[in-house]
């Protein structure tokens, strides 16, 4: 009878409507709410939840479980995979461009195809010697691979290609190696080694060149280098060099992709 009372005497005064003003603060909890009794309809414009939350909304009510943005971050899984935390975000894109690569290879091979260039990646499997420069105790064979030219004469040797000119300027390369043990069994980065340049030979760096214990096709192998930093430039080139060589040991080299960044359309090279 209170209630009914306290109501009554509300509408007395002649009001149809229960004001906000009416409603003492607190006076309605949430146990005086029945569930669903408030509908999405009844609710207008954007509801302001700043001043009514402090801290971290939990994972379990909706929330990422953050307190506060961090720049150049994402948002991760954490390693005890109960929460949400920001760490780098990013892809192992060396994979996918080891794989082009040797795609880009082989369709050389079939085309016949001389030293031709992507905005990323440039592409040699010596068709022809007009890629290759400052040959020291090397030469290209009419087969399409470079090595000492008499071993028995020579147990070092080297050569350079011809630079190639890139749009952007690049501090980061890496290298896909095609390569064949004539004779003996080569040790890469002792017998055989490569470096990179981006600044049109000023400057090379070497790589180290890890075997991927995959053929190219029969008794070619495949070695690959990681990302090394190299002086910024847009004119890129390699540098390989024979050591060790021998009648019972003899290298030779089948193509050279560089990867220096970028998209991945192709274009042949002028």
């Amino acid at each position: 009878m209170t209630a009914a009372r306290n109501l009554a005497n509300l509408l007395s005064g002649g009001a149809t409507t229960i004001e906000r003003t009416d409603i003492a603060d607190g006076a309605i909890t949430t146990a005086k709410l029945k569930d669903g009794i408030i509908a999405t309809g009844k609710i207008s414009g954007n509801i302001d939840i700043s001043a009514k939350l402090t801290g971290a909304v939990p994972i379990a009510n909706g929330g990422t479980g953050l307190t506060s943005l961090t720049a150049s971050k994402g948002v991760i899984v954490n390693s005890n995979e109960d929460g949400l935390e920001f760490g780098d975000v990013g892809a192992d894109v060396k994979p996918v461009q080891r794989n082009i690569a040797l795609l880009l290879m082989n369709d050389s091979i079939e085309q016949n195809r001389v030293k031709f260039s992507s905005v990323n990646q440039t592409v040699d499997i010596y068709q022809d010697a007009n890629s290759i420069t400052s040959l020291t105790n090397t030469s290209r064979n009419a087969s399409e691979f470079v090595s000492i030219t008499d071993v028995s004469a020579n147990a070092t040797g080297s050569y350079e290609s011809t630079a190639t000119t890139i749009p952007t300027a690049t501090a980061k390369m890496s290298c896909v190696i095609l390569y064949a043990d004539a004779a003996g069994t080569a040790t890469l980065n002792t017998d055989l080694k490569l470096s990179l340049s981006s600044n049109n030979g000023t400057a090379f760096t070497q790589v180290t060149l890890v075997s991927t214990g995959r053929t190219f096709a029969s008794g070619i192998k495949v070695a690959v280098s990681d990302e090394v930093s190299t002086t910024s430039g847009t004119q890129v080139k390699y540098k390989v060099e024979f050591a060790n060589q021998s009648g019972s040991k003899t290298t030779r080299v089948h193509g050279v992709t560089m990867i220096h960044g970028g998209s991945w359309w192709v274009k042949q090279k002028t």
